[in-house]
């Protein structure tokens, strides 16, 4: 069956190459033409042959340019990698900057809380896992643990953030009741007279001194000794001209044997301002104030609350 099919095809061949084809051209502007022949077999192996020819340019052309396009694409994805390494590398330096900055404002809020008796939050802070550098470890591993840091920082931020919240409500509380606590010292001058039981002064024996005295000069400036309202400003039997000033958080101070007052009820005041003069109306032996702190209606000692600093002259 070979031997026949191979007969067939060389028939075939020799047939080709026996018919002959002449071609004669003849151009415009030349005087003679020129003739070729050529047989059919020679014109069916040219066809083949640019036919391949073509094909393969065409192949491996297009092969070529897909190498390009990936080698391209390869490039631009390594160029990427590195400028997100990169970035990330940043970021990291920036997360180690803002994790140092952030422990120093926590030691410096920790000791606040201290001083305000709130509970400590470094041991949270120090739950939170620690993030590190670790040395031989992959890109991806390094990648995890930047990020992991960030989210460190993250947590701690949030952790810091919430307790400052608490911490700064509780100061605001603390400047609101600083604000209408009688720490001032509302005269200068010594303080003859302590709160407690004493010998009366005007005779009749022991009796219970719900105030302090301090002795002034005639006209000597009275002030508040915390921002209130004043409650009572007039003459009142054993005072005399006598403020009531009223503070929040229960707090009332009183002022007696003034000489002059300056402000009346009604009237807001604040730490400092002067109320009244240093008089020695009412039962007084001599010029000086009569002053008491009422704490939720109890008298109080007002040395209890007047600060060191304005003891002393």
């Amino acid at each position: 069956m070979f031997v026949i099919f191979d007969m067939r095809i060389y028939r075939y061949l020799k047939e080709l190459y026996q018919k002959r084809i002449t071609i004669i051209l003849s151009p415009r502007f030349v005087n003679r033409s020129f003739t070729f022949t050529i047989n059919k077999l020679t014109i069916m192996i040219l066809i083949v042959s640019f036919t391949a020819f073509l094909g393969a340019n065409v192949y491996f052309g297009f092969s070529y340019s897909d190498r390009i396009s990936l080698n391209s694409k390869l490039q631009y994805l390594k160029m990427t990698e590195i400028a997100r390494t990169q970035n990330i590398n940043h970021l990291s330096e920036k997360v180690d900057t803002l994790n140092q900055e952030l422990e120093k404002r926590l030691e410096f809020s920790e000791n606040i809380r201290l001083l305000y008796d709130e509970e400590s939050i470094l041991n949270r802070i120090e739950n939170i896992a620690v993030g590190g550098k670790l040395e031989g470890a992959d890109a991806e591993l390094m990648k995890d643990i930047r990020l992991s840091k960030l989210s460190q920082l993250y947590q701690k931020v949030k952790i810091g953030y919430s307790a400052e919240e608490t911490l700064k409500k509780k100061v605001e509380l603390q400047n609101r009741i600083w604000k209408y606590t009688p720490t001032l010292k509302p005269t200068g001058g010594p303080i003859v007279s302590g709160f407690g039981y004493r010998r009366n002064p005007l005779g009749g024996g022991i009796q219970f001194h719900r105030g302090i005295d301090i002795v002034m000069p005639y006209g000597a400036p009275v002030v508040a000794s915390a921002d209130g309202v004043v409650e009572t400003a007039g003459m009142k039997s054993g005072y005399g001209l006598v403020v009531v000033i009223k503070h929040r958080f229960g707090f009332k101070t009183r002022y007696a044997h003034l000489s002059k007052l300056l402000v009346k009820e009604g009237d807001a005041v604040t730490r400092g301002q002067v109320v009244g003069l240093i008089g020695a109306t009412g039962w007084a032996t001599g010029s000086h104030l009569h002053y008491e702190v009422i704490v939720n209606g109890i008298h109080e000692d007002p040395m209890k609350y007047i600060l060191p600093d304005y003891i002393e002259d």
